[in-house]
């Protein structure tokens, strides 16, 4: 395939930090040649900014393809070329986002551009959104307002993240919390009437790391598809006190845990919040106000469920030859799009997540090769009269040399 749109997706930097807005005007400008009027729905700063695009006949539900634009940061990492200047060497494409998830992005925008719309049964979205990176922010405001901007139940939703091309219709669900602490301050050497908010957060970040070994203890579910079927907790930042000779009078840190379909979301916090109020009792028995602690929920991701629904007969085919993969332990926009689209949402993109986040990150051209495949008959899907015109991918396309 022509990589020349997948290059000049990579050379628009669109770190979750910075706006978005020149990749999706770029975009925008694209579709708008085609006589298309895509839809852009802007963050609340007009910094940022969704984009949705059908085309093809109204009423009748269609097949969506989803991805998001940010990618992220590439400070402290040792890259062997400019990341946002892509290139190829050994048949892999290397730069920020040729996985994770522009490769995707590019080869479905390439093939809705030589689309003629008329030729379509039934119509094709495109989902583009901000901020997946750092909570998802653009996939929430997008299913907000989803009944502007994709009336009716669609048919499918195909979210483009890095899979190996194979077919994942789980992921874990992801909670983030930050937790604050304020203690008593007073020189160090003198402990009546003070109190350590860093010791208050030291105890609770212990009791976290020992329910993530407890959870990891649990066998019940081992057959799980997951590569680890149990909730996952992690701390990932830490911060407290003023100086090694004050008693520390504040402390906060950031954690997550991330649990299976199916499993109590609640589980964990309810726990923790059960700990906080132990400690609380604690420190503050004698009305002396020592300690106090406070939790605020920062984001939530709902997990993407594994449903059988038999009302996408026309994609089976063309589906079936995917190898179906484990469920995802990381998270995506996958599960809000279940949640507000309801309709199937599988997880099916070009390169791995192994190479997602890190340095020199790349996509493998085979890989891009497979995805236009499997696009281009998706796409023939909605344009037949009848699932059987549309051919299976062969084993030949599936592992081209």
């Amino acid at each position: 395939m022509d990589l020349a749109l997948v290059r000049e997706l990579i050379r628009i930097p669109t770190v979750s930090r910075d706006s978005n807005l020149a990749f999706i005007e770029y975009i925008r400008e694209l579709l708008l040649r085609k006589g298309w009027q895509p839809v852009l729905q802007y963050q609340d700063d007009g910094v940022k900014a969704n984009l949705v695009l059908t085309v093809g006949p109204a009423g009748v539900p269609g097949v969506i393809f989803a991805g998001h634009t940010d990618v992220v940061p590439v400070e402290n990492q040792a890259w062997s070329s400019d990341p946002f200047q892509p290139e190829v060497r050994d048949a892999r494409l290397y730069g920020r986002g040729t996985c994770d998830m522009k490769g995707f992005i590019g080869v479905v925008l390439a093939n809705l551009l030589e689309l003629d719309p008329a030729t379509l049964s039934r119509p094709l979205h495109l989902l583009l959104t901000y901020d997946e990176e750092v909570g998802c922010g653009g996939a929430k405001a997008l299913m907000a307002d989803v009944g502007a901007l994709i009336p009716g139940r669609p048919l499918y939703c195909i979210v483009g993240e890095p899979t190996n091309m194979e077919i994942l219709d789980a992921h874990k669900g992801m909670r983030i919390f930050k937790t604050q602490v304020r203690g008593t301050p007073g020189h160090s050497s003198i402990q009546s009437g003070t109190a350590s908010a860093v010791s208050v957060a030291a105890r609770l970040v212990s009791y976290l790391a020992d329910l993530g070994e407890e959870m990891a203890g649990r066998t019940a579910l081992a057959s799980s598809a997951f590569q680890y079927p149990y909730t996952t907790v992690n701390v990932g930042v830490l911060s407290g006190g003023d100086a090694v000779n004050i008693v520390a009078p504040h402390a906060e840190f950031l954690w997550e845990y991330r649990y299976l379909p199916g499993d109590s979301k609640d589980e964990i916090f309810a726990r923790f919040q059960s700990r906080t109020a132990q400690l609380l009792e604690d420190y503050n028995r004698d009305h002396a106000d020592r300690i106090g602690i406070h939790t605020e929920e920062i984001s939530a991701i709902p997990a993407l469920r594994a449903v059988a629904d038999d009302s996408c007969t026309m994609l089976h085919d063309i589906l079936a030859p995917l190898r179906h993969g484990r469920g995802a332990d990381y998270c995506a926009e996958a599960g809000l799009y279940q949640q507000g689209l309801g309709c199937p949402v599988i997880l099916c993109g070009p390169g791995s997540i192994t190479q997602a986040h890190k340095q020199d990150e790349y996509v493998d051209l085979s890989q891009l090769d497979i995805c236009n495949t499997f696009v281009q008959r998706v796409i023939q899907t909605c344009q037949a009269n009848s699932a059987g015109a549309v051919p299976a991918l062969s084993d030949k396309e599936l592992h081209p040399v």
